[in-house]
C-alpha cells in the first residue's frame, strides 16, 4: 500500500512540473486594490477556461495552468474590462500580470496590445525554452541534445568536470556538477 501512495505522489509531482502559473494584482486608476474582481484565463489552443476572484488585497492566482497561449481578462461591475489578448506560458514559468481597471460602463473594454517582455519577479529560477524551429535548424555535432544548452546566455563548456563528449556545460559560473538538466520536468542530469 505504501508503494502505491508514493507512486501517486511521484506522478502528481511530475504533472505539476509541466505547468506554469499566473498571478498578479488588480488595482483601480487611483492605485487602490480591488477585491472581488473576476479574472479569467482562456487557453487559446484548447479552450480551457479557468476563473479566479481577487482577494481583499487585490491578488489573484492561477497556481497550475497547462503551458500554452492564454488570454487573460479582468472584469468588475462599474469598471471597464481589461485584458491581455495573448500571453505565452512556458514550463515552470510564474508569470505576473498586474491590471489597472478604469471606471466605465459594462460595455467598455480596454485591451493591452503591446506589452513589455515578462520578467519573472516571482522566482529566482533562470531558464530558457528552446523552440522546435531552432532545434531542427541547428546542426548538432555528435547529435548530443545537451549541446542545445549552449544557446542560452551565460553557458560555456565545462572544463575538467566530466568528459567533454558528454555535452556537460557550466551555467552562470557554476561548476558542471552543479547544473541540473530537466527534460519534461524529470531530472536527467549526468552523474
Amino acid at each position: 500500500m505504501k508503494f502505491t501512495g508514493v507512486t501517486v505522489l511521484f506522478a502528481a509531482s511530475l504533472a505539476a512540473q509541466n505547468n506554469g502559473s499566473i498571478q498578479g494584482v488588480v488595482k483601480d486608476s487611483s492605485d487602490a486594490v480591488i477585491a472581488s474582481a473576476k479574472v479569467t484565463a482562456n487557453h487559446l489552443d484548447t479552450g480551457l477556461r479557468r476563473e479566479a476572484v481577487t482577494n481583499e488585497a487585490g491578488i489573484y492566482l492561477f497556481p497550475t495552468l497547462p503551458v500554452g497561449r492564454y488570454k487573460i481578462s479582468v472584469s468588475l461591475s462599474g469598471f471597464s474590462t481589461a485584458e491581455v489578448p495573448e500571453l505565452k506560458l512556458d514550463v515552470g514559468q510564474s508569470a505576473r500580470i498586474d491590471f489597472t481597471l478604469k471606471p466605465g460602463s459594462l460595455t467598455e473594454s480596454v485591451t493591452v496590445s503591446a506589452a513589455a517582455a515578462l520578467l519573472d519577479s516571482e522566482t529566482s529560477t533562470v531558464g530558457q525554452v528552446i523552440d522546435n524551429k531552432r532545434i531542427v535548424e541547428l546542426p548538432l555535432n555528435g547529435r548530443n541534445y545537451l549541446e542545445l544548452a549552449r544557446l542560452t546566455a551565460g553557458t560555456a563548456p565545462a572544463r575538467g568536470s566530466r568528459p567533454q563528449g558528454e555535452g556537460v556545460f557550466a551555467a552562470a559560473g557554476q561548476h558542471g556538477y552543479q547544473v541540473q538538466v530537466n527534460i519534461d520536468g524529470v531530472d536527467n542530469s549526468l552523474t
